[in-house]
């Protein structure tokens, strides 16, 4: 059986727009200085590093059939939550270009 494009590629369509934490990298990069800095980008891996988890795991629960436990779905945004906060001091307002993706993880 040949998977659809959508099981195939989903995952690059879903990835694409991590582009746009460009702009809260940048921000952090140009203008936070010290602990800001340091805690700005340590939230935006964790933020990176969570929304490929989640993407992974929902993307294979999807393709099997199956449900996630809903612990495991308040885990994870509860994961990407903090990890905006944690990138807040850094990035400033700019933080929030990656409350989308937590909107589109729910």
């Amino acid at each position: 059986m040949v998977p659809r494009s959508g099981a195939r590629f989903g995952w690059l369509f879903a990835v694409i727009w991590l582009v746009y934490l460009v702009n809260p990298l940048s921000v952090m990069l140009d203008d936070a200085t010290g602990w800001r800095r340091v805690v700005g980008l340590a939230g935006l891996a964790g933020f990176l590093g969570s929304w490929l988890v989640g993407l992974a795991h929902f993307r294979r629960l999807r393709l099997a059939g199956g449900t996630s436990s809903p612990w495991h779905s308040w885990l994870l945004l509860s994961a990407l939550a903090v990890c905006l906060g944690l990138m807040a001091p850094g990035a400033g307002e700019s933080a929030l270009t990656a409350a989308p993706f937590i909107v589109a993880m729910m």
